[in-house]
């Protein structure tokens, strides 16, 4: 049967061949976590998509939206994927994405580039520095505004 033929396409294949997930196992997992919804409702993998159908799907912090213009059963290239799919996510959630990883990004303590991973006496200085400082108790907000405290920020 080629792709023209199709009247329907489990959701989990699509959301796969448009590239919105990186396996067809991420996306049926990502459904059996009541994480993709299909005309506002939750489904299941197996559940059947058709031209016209509105699937949103979240990952991570992001709430996608997307409407099927066309079914394929077969991954496609990046460069074509706006023909079997409209993203109607709203601008703002792209926004609130982007703030979001912003700001993890600043409450990661920061290493030196090419630095590499931390040598055992640096991991034994950092064990000893969170002991002074709070003791195993300490959560890592606290952790982080030591660090900027000593360092100066």
């Amino acid at each position: 049967m080629s792709e023209s033929d199709l009247t329907s396409v489990r959701v989990d294949i699509w959301l796969w061949a448009v590239r919105a997930f990186k396996t067809r196992s991420l996306a049926a997992t990502a459904c059996k976590n009541s994480q993709v919804f299909v005309g506002g409702r939750e489904c299941k993998p197996s559940r059947q998509v058709r031209v016209g159908d509105q699937i949103e799907f979240t990952k991570g912090v992001l709430t996608q939206t997307f409407v099927v213009k066309a079914l394929l059963e077969k991954r496609v290239g990046a460069k074509i994927v706006h023909e079997f799919r409209e993203d109607v996510t709203p601008e703002e959630m792209y926004r609130k994405a982007h703030d979001y990883a912003q700001n993890r990004r600043m409450q990661v303590a920061e290493r030196e580039k090419g630095s590499g991973r931390p040598s055992k006496k640096e991991r034994r200085d950092l064990d000893e520095f969170i002991q002074e400082v709070g003791g195993e108790e300490m959560d890592f907000d606290d952790f982080l505004k030591a660090i900027r405290k000593q360092q100066g920020r």
